[in-house]
This record gives structure tokens, sequence and C-alpha cells, in this order.
């Protein structure tokens, strides 16, 4: 297919992507908003990491975007400040002008997110050999995880919960396998960092093994009733070149006993508000956990 064909056609899709994402934003479905959002922002990444011949200005354009794409996912989320629903609409003339002969001026000031335009590189040459950089550390931190040490200063019951394993069909095909914990309200909010386990080097025909404890860091008596824990099983698409949710299991106050715990697995996205939650399959396919209550 001739190459600026092939642009034009992307450009349709990224359009169509946007404006059902941003749709779903405008009418309060948080769940098919961030679905949309994450699905465009790697459809750009993957175009930015695969044309080397898109004009330097529409790069800058497509990683600006991404940016945004990001940002407003922060604020679905409720994981840090982001664009708003407002910004997220100027954007779409910018689309449409991709790959034009003149561009147009960025709607979006974009100067208070300088950290994360330099983290998509989007000003020069020098940015992209960043970007490789910055995703070699990513891969490296994967790798090991991010899971945090006990509370130093234990003032209640702390729960150590230990990832022992998740059921999967042809469990081998999934690379860089993790789980990832986030401790959130029934508003979406999130209690504490999250944390994720290091990539599994067990991989098994029908289950993946980690072995892993997080330590939640908010003793059990500072959280509500309406509190849970939920772990999205994560893996790497070489592909497309981002990582995915396939599935997510919730642990909620009234589950918390020691010893061994057994998680139905659900439709992703993760849905930390509550409200759309979907059996994954029938079958016997669950999350295995181990919980442990730390008295001092």
């Amino acid at each position: 297919m001739n190459p600026e064909l092939a642009l034009v056609r992307k450009k349709e899709e990224w359009i169509r992507t946007f404006d059902q994402s941003v749709e779903s934003d405008l009418w309060g479905q948080p769940l098919e908003a961030i679905d949309g959002y994450e699905r465009l922002a790697n459809l750009i990444r993957r175009t930015i990491d695969q044309n080397t011949d898109i004009p330097t200005q529409d790069l800058n354009t497509l990683r600006k975007v991404k940016v945004c794409l990001t940002l407003r996912l922060r604020v679905i989320q409720q994981t840090g400040r982001g664009t708003t629903l407002d910004e997220m609409q100027r954007l779409k003339p910018v689309l449409r002008n991709l790959f034009a002969t003149q561009s147009l001026d960025f709607p979006v000031d974009l100067r208070m997110y300088e950290d994360e335009l330099s983290a998509t590189d989007a000003m020069s040459t020098t940015g992209e050999r960043s970007e490789v950089r910055s995703r070699r550390r990513e891969t490296a931190a994967q790798q090991s995880g991010s899971l945090l040490p006990p509370p130093s200063l234990v003032s209640g019951i702390n729960l150590n919960i230990t990832v022992s394993q998740i059921d999967y069909p042809n469990a081998p095909q999934f690379v860089d396998p993790r789980i990832r914990v986030t401790v959130a309200e029934r508003n979406g909010n999130h209690i504490e960092p999250q944390q994720c386990t290091p990539v599994s080097a067990d991989k098994q025909a029908s289950h993946v093994v980690w072995n892993s404890t997080v330590h939640i860091q908010t003793p059990l008596e500072q959280l509500n009733s309406d509190v849970a824990m939920f772990f999205e099983f994560l893996h790497f698409k070489p592909r497309g070149s981002y990582n995915s949710t396939r599935c997510w299991a919730m642990l909620e106050m009234d589950e918390i006993k020691p010893g061994p715990c057994v998680l139905e697995l659900y439709k992703k996205p993760c849905d930390w508000r509550r409200k759309r939650v979907r059996l994954l399959t029938r079958k016997p396919q669950y999350l295995h956990l181990v919980l442990s209550l730390i008295i001092p």
C-alpha cells in the first residue's frame, strides 16, 4: 500500500477512536473512555515507533496528543492531574489536520507537564534517544517489580498478600506477566501507591506463578469498609509495544482472613468503582493468594 494512503487510513482510524472515546467521556462512561483512550495512545505510539517518514512537525503533534491522552487517563482514573474534557475536545481539529501542508497551533498548553513531554520526547532526535533509554529503564523496572517494603511504623494490623499464581490456559503465551495491586475506595480514589510484582519466571501450561508478597501500607483499621484491593493481570504485547491488562480480580474487606484465598477473574478493564464487574469465564480459573495479618 502507498505509504501516504496508509497514513491517511491510520488517521481516519485515530479520529474514529478519538470521537468514540470523547463521547464516552462526555456521557460519564469511564470504562469505555479509558479503553478508547488507551487504545488510541497505543496506536499512536506504534505509528511513531514504526514510521520514519512522518514530517517532524507531525511527529511532534502526535507525541503531544499522546501526552494529552495519558493525562486525561490520569484524571478519569483519579491518579493525578491532567487535561480537561474541554481540552480533549479541542484536539479533534488537530487530528484532522495531520499530514497537511500547514500545521495548526497546538490547542492545549502543556508547559506545566514538561516531565510528561520529556518522557515522550516530543521535541527532538536527542529526545528520541532518551525515549529508548527510558524504555530500557522501564523494562528493567518491570522485571524487578515495584513492591514496597513493610511499613516502618506499625500502628495497627497490617495485611500481607502473597500472590501465588493465576490459572490461565496456554499461560506460556504471555510475555512479562505480572500482577499490579491497587488499593482503592468505591469512588475510585487510590489509598496508597500501586505496587507491581516482578515478572514471573515460572509459566506453566495452565498457570503463571509468582509467589511474591505485597505489603499493604495502610493498617486495616484505617481502611473504610468500601475499600477493596484490585489485582490486574498485566502482560507485554511486543507487536504493539505496550502493556495490556488481560483480566483482574478483587479482594473486598469482608473477605480478608488469614490463609489461602481464591478470587474470581473478571473481564477488563479494571473497574475500581465496581459498577461493571463481569465474570471472565465460567471455567475454573482463579487468582490464588495467601493472606497474612501482622499484629503488633
